[in-house]
């Protein structure tokens, strides 16, 4: 198995099983646990393997000579070039279909019309004689059009409906109006405030609800000044965040992978409908990738992995093996000084609240960790609760998790971006009391960010910090399978 089979079938399966279970309605069964069960392994397993062959796959476009014929041209299209196009479209597809199960309409929908425009302009544009570049950002830039209208109508079109976007609006709002969160939030007058049903509010394995703010501080600092110019919907706040991020990622990786991003992404009906439709915030995801794309720059990368820190607990997982990577790469002194800077930088944002109410704080945000909350998610849990395993009490559940993390993090250290890279880092929460699908629904593309021989190298002379040691990692654009990537695109050989 290939790289990039891995991230598209792990991609795939995380849809499949998401669309699958809208179609069905009800709680998740066991079908659903089993699927992103086998999305992770392949992402991982698959993320050890070669990246050879893709340039012959997605290669973006047919290269054809200026003499050319027409006939020629329209062969071309029908070859495995056209898989990376043909990638886009079976993504935006995904993602108008889910969409369609949420949100429906009498005639011919927005996204619908542009999806139609993508699906004739992909083959247009390749018999055209247009740069390269050019129609790869065209084609890149239809799918994320026709995503961007999906998510428009997924939220206009259905309001708040989960307890995690009202939390961070309501502590928002607390914020602005002199209150500390920590202090006087409560679940139950914020599920009020927004018409939520007090039983989908988080509760505790006694049936009792969760009603203290249990999210890091970052999560309501950074929608505050929004919440104080108006916007009534936090959701538009993390749409943005989500193309941000394709774009974000879409710019780093060599040629070949730039259309197999924006698919991740868009394709992934697991991140619309977690971080989309439902608001749950994925600032988290946004720091930590820019943190590990920024890895030759100390002080950068640090912070946004302490702000990743501060945003959500999710991060928390990632956060030792991004100072494992730095281990690996710069050495011990390195991996202090980030440790430093990151924690600092998460004390900090917690600072003036920790001033305030400082037990009421830590007992917040320590709640998904440490407290006794219900069961629940799509992990080994659930696999119990649908009679397919036996059910475990709550303590060999997080031992099997901790037990897990501790040998995902040995495999790391020995085998870094081999072993599936960032990704590895929350593949044990599938085992953990609560093993909740916005854990999973980013990992193939956290698989595909930490692979340092999937990005373009960044020269130590061009931004990167010079008091850096020398990293240890062998240099990407030394690696065969990277060299034969990236025939079609000689630029990405020359930086």
């Amino acid at each position: 198995m290939t790289r990039p089979l891995a991230l598209v079938l792990g991609t795939a399966l995380l849809s499949a099983a998401s669309l699958r279970q809208a179609q069905a309605g009800g709680p998740p069964d066991a079908w659903f646990a089993i699927a992103v069960g086998l999305a992770i392994a392949v992402t991982l397993v698959g993320s050890g393997a070669t990246a050879d062959g893709w340039s012959r796959l997605s290669g973006g476009w047919p290269r054809l000579s200026g003499r050319a014929r027409w006939l020629g041209r329209a062969r071309s299209l029908g070859r495995a070039h056209s898989l990376g196009p043909a990638l886009l479209v079976v993504a935006a597809a995904a993602a108008v279909a889910d969409r369609r199960l949420v949100v429906s309409s009498r005639g011919p929908a927005p996204d619908e019309v542009l999806l139609a425009i993508l699906v004739v302009a992909l083959p247009v544009l390749a018999l055209l004689r247009v740069p390269a570049r050019l129609r790869e950002t065209i084609a890149i830039g239809l799918t994320l059009a026709t995503y961007a209208l999906v998510c428009v109508a997924l939220i206009v079109g259905k309001p708040y409906h989960v307890d995690a976007v009202i939390a961070p609006h309501r502590a928002a709002e607390l914020l602005l109006t002199g209150h500390d969160p920590y202090r006087d939030f409560d679940f139950l007058e914020a599920a009020a405030r927004f018409n939520i049903e007090p039983a989908l509010v988080t509760h505790f394995a006694d049936g009792t609800p969760v009603r203290l703010y249990d999210y890091p501080a970052l999560s309501f600092l950074a929608v505050a000044p929004f919440v104080a110019a108006g916007v009534g919907d936090l959701r538009w706040i993390y749409l943005a965040e989500v193309l941000v991020l394709a774009l974000v990622v879409g710019q780093r990786v060599r040629g070949p992978w730039r259309p197999l991003v924006t698919a991740a992404v868009v394709g992934n009906v697991a991140i619309t409908r977690q971080y989309v439709l439902a608001g749950i915030d994925p600032s988290w995801m946004l720091l930590v990738v820019l943190g590990w794309l920024a890895l030759e720059r100390r002080r950068p990368s640090a912070l946004a992995v302490g702000l990743a820190v501060a945003a959500r607990q999710t991060a928390w997982f990632v956060a030792p093996f991004y100072l494992l990577e730095v281990f690996r790469r710069f050495g011990r002194r390195e991996a202090l000084r980030r440790a430093a800077i990151a924690g600092a930088t998460a004390l900090l944002v917690h600072l003036p609240f920790l001033l305030d109410a400082p037990a009421e704080l830590v007992r917040g945000v320590l709640t998904p960790v440490l407290g006794a909350l219900a069961p629940g998610g799509i992990g080994l849990v659930l696999l119990g609760q649908r009679g397919r395993l036996p059910v475990l009490p709550h303590d060999a559940y997080t031992l099997l998790a901790l037990a897990a993390y501790a040998g995902a993090a040995l495999v790391f250290l020995r085998r870094g971006s081999g072993a599936g890279g960032a990704a590895l880092a929350l593949a044990p929460l599938y085992l953990a009391w609560r093993s909740l699908l916005s854990y999973f629904a980013f990992v193939p593309l956290l698989a595909l960010v930490s692979d340092p021989h999937l990005l373009r190298p960044t020269e130590r002379h061009a931004g990167s910090d010079p008091h850096l040691p020398r990293p240890t990692e062998r240099d990407p654009t030394s690696d065969p399978d990277l060299l034969r990537s990236s025939e079609h695109d000689p630029q990405e050989v020359r930086r």
